[in-house]
């Protein structure tokens, strides 16, 4: 509060007889104002302590000195109190500092642009992607002994991914070999004609143009393949198809203070 008003007079001494009652008149002036909002996974899930900061902008010096900071609370929810008025902010995660954010990958958008003028700014909505990590997983998956399947991040089967194995080294005969295969229904491929001795780099195939338009990326990128003297087994490639975007338009209803941490909405298509 002490950020956002001035208060006239700032001090006053008084002086209270036994018994009495003093009124005190103080004069409070609004003069600067505050952004709220939630910050939230991109499934509408609250994340909480999330640094946020905004950075005032422009050629003003009192607007470009600027700077002001919060957590997300809990609940995802966050307030940042001290904005000046007629000032711009951008509104991004606070960088600085070891640790700060260290579980947060990026914000979507990167930035959010704020205009400030003579009220507070609600329904600030901040989406942000934790790290991916990977860990090992030790189990079983049973294959007809000849190939294992190509799946999604959450081991749904998919098909129609092409994929190539590039030969590598100084020996021309291996460098120069180049095999293709794709994805069946099931997800299981097969390499054929992988040279014995030759060394290989299995990844998504790029072209032409149009060759998995639907895939954005497979982990890891590539894959090292060693050939001897009988068929590799249990290769397994993980790939991501792009993340969709759409806009959704419908109302919301708030307290006017801060609009609701998350919101799950249901498409039919």
């Amino acid at each position: 509060m002490m950020k956002e008003y001035k208060f006239t007079p700032p001090s006053k001494m008084v002086t209270v007889a036994e018994g009495a009652t003093v009124d005190v008149l103080v004069r409070a002036e609004r003069v600067a104002f505050s952004c709220m909002g939630s910050v939230t996974s991109v499934t509408g899930e609250a994340e909480p302590g999330v640094a946020l900061e905004a950075q005032g902008t422009g050629d003003n010096p009192t607007c470009n000195s600027s700077q002001e900071e919060a957590v997300s609370e809990v609940d995802g929810s966050f307030r940042l109190r001290g904005l000046l008025p007629n000032c711009s902010y951008v509104l991004r995660l606070k960088q600085s500092l070891a640790g700060v954010n260290s579980h947060i990958e990026r914000a979507a958008p990167p930035e959010v642009q704020l205009t400030i003028g003579s009220e507070d700014v609600v329904g600030t909505r901040v989406i942000v992607f934790r790290f991916f990590n990977q860990m090992d997983v030790t189990g079983t998956v049973e294959s007809d002994g000849k190939q294992l399947p190509l799946t999604s991040v959450t081991g749904e089967a998919e098909p129609g991914v092409a994929l190539e194995a590039q030969g590598t080294g100084d020996f021309p005969t291996c460098n120069s070999s180049q095999e293709e295969a794709g994805s069946e229904v099931d997800g299981a491929f097969r390499l054929r004609g992988l040279l014995p001795n030759c060394s290989y780099v299995l990844r998504l195939k790029q072209s032409p143009a149009g060759v998995n338009s639907h895939i954005e990326r497979a982990a890891p990128p590539e894959v090292r393949l060693t050939i001897g003297s009988e068929d590799v087994v249990g290769t397994r490639v993980i790939v991501f198809r792009f993340f969709n975007q759409m806009d959704v338009t419908g109302t919301v209803e708030s307290d006017g203070k801060q609009l609701p941490s998350h919101l799950k909405v249901r498409l039919y298509v």
